[in-house]
């Protein structure tokens, strides 16, 4: 099996992230590509004052609630080796960043695949268990803790919350 080069993954994932985006405004989302954004001290775009802070790759606004979508691109699952489930993996890093900025707002990790469609979870509800790959800390989670229509899945999430009634008018 012929491993993808560097180039080519980087291309895939950005063509995702614009289909994405695409999709979202499509569905009266506004959106702000945050990975476009200046990278800081070498690293990826984050939050001023705060150089350690990665930002995930879009945020997302509609109906007045805002929430945090890290996109990326995986060519397939792979089948784990201690969970016997097909798992995505993605580097320890990216997953800590997505973490950090759950404390902010609802952020959702969604990956599509060529091998397993489209599939999305808040990150706070995947159960990660950890490893390395040629010395970069990895999180692997099954597939089964993702939902597919990741789409569907975010609109829930905005129209699910817990919102003030109606204020009847009387004349």
């Amino acid at each position: 099996m012929m491993r993808r080069g560097w180039d080519d993954a980087w291309a895939k994932g950005t063509e995702y992230r614009d289909t994405v985006v695409a999709k979202l405004i499509a569905d009266r989302w506004r959106v702000i590509t945050l990975d476009e954004l200046p990278p800081r001290n070498g690293r990826g775009p984050s939050l001023a004052g705060d150089a350690q802070q990665i930002l995930p790759d879009l945020q997302c606004t509609k109906m007045g609630h805002t929430l945090a979508v890290e996109v990326k691109w995986k060519a397939a699952p792979t089948l784990g080796r201690l969970s016997g489930e097909l798992e995505h993996g993605i580097d320890r890093s990216s997953y800590d960043a997505c973490r950090e900025h759950e404390q902010m707002m609802p952020t959702f990790l969604l990956i599509g695949s060529g091998g397993a469609g489209e599939r999305i979870a808040r990150i706070t509800n995947l159960r990660v268990r950890e490893s390395a790959i040629r010395g970069t800390p990895v999180v692997y989670f099954p597939v089964s803790q993702m939902r597919d229509n990741w789409l569907a899945t975010l609109n829930r999430h905005v129209q699910q919350r817990d919102w003030p009634r109606a204020r009847v008018v009387t004349s």
